[in-house]
């Protein structure tokens, strides 16, 4: 062996004991303060602290009336859609993406049906296109301001639960239908 190689090796074990010590003072510390009865108070406020969010369904990306949507009738709703978009299905699979339709424009020839949200539901809607008009006639439908209308969807619609908590349903209502354009 050269002596080189010797010597490297030597640093080497040498670094590797002296991360060894560092670990065990740290080590020995955290065991020192697992004792100290602030410590313990802390650890216990923050354990409560998840578990309160744990099991009140806190997540910072869920809205609080998301679980309530659930309870909400179709035929109980303001009958406020969301226009997501016209589609056409297409003929051949592309199994890379995963896509079996295209986004097609509104009044596109080659349009098979149009996808909708209601404002107060979970459930998204899609109708065929020989049957739009008259759902169009029988329901307000808004755009979103962006190309990015499932996002847009989210946002509308925590501003009308935001506004229907705050104030009531019928000033959310008027809010939203002032503040987007309908198809």
């Amino acid at each position: 062996m050269r002596e080189e190689v010797l010597d490297r090796m030597k640093i080497e074990i040498k670094k590797k004991e002296e991360e060894l010590i560092e670990y065990n003072e740290r080590l020995s510390k955290i065991k020192q303060l697992e004792n100290d009865p602030r410590v313990i108070e802390y650890l216990s406020l923050i354990k409560y602290i998840e578990n309160f969010k744990l099991e009140n369904g806190q997540n910072k990306d869920t809205p609080f009336y998301f679980e309530y949507l659930k309870d909400i009738k179709r035929d109980e709703t303001n009958k406020i859609f969301v226009y997501i978009g016209t589609y056409s299905y297409i003929s051949n699979y592309d199994s890379k993406i995963g896509k079996m339709t295209d986004l097609v424009l509104y009044n596109s020839s080659d349009a098979d049906y149009r996808k909708y949200w209601d404002l107060e539901q979970k459930d998204v809607i899609n109708i065929a296109i020989k049957n739009c008009i008259q759902f169009e006639k029988e329901n307000i439908i808004i755009i979103p301001k962006t190309d990015d209308r499932e996002k847009e969807y989210y946002k509308i619609q925590k501003e009308f639960f935001d506004e229907a908590l705050d104030k009531d349903q019928e000033i959310a209502k008027r809010k939203i239908l002032s503040n987007y354009k309908r198809l």
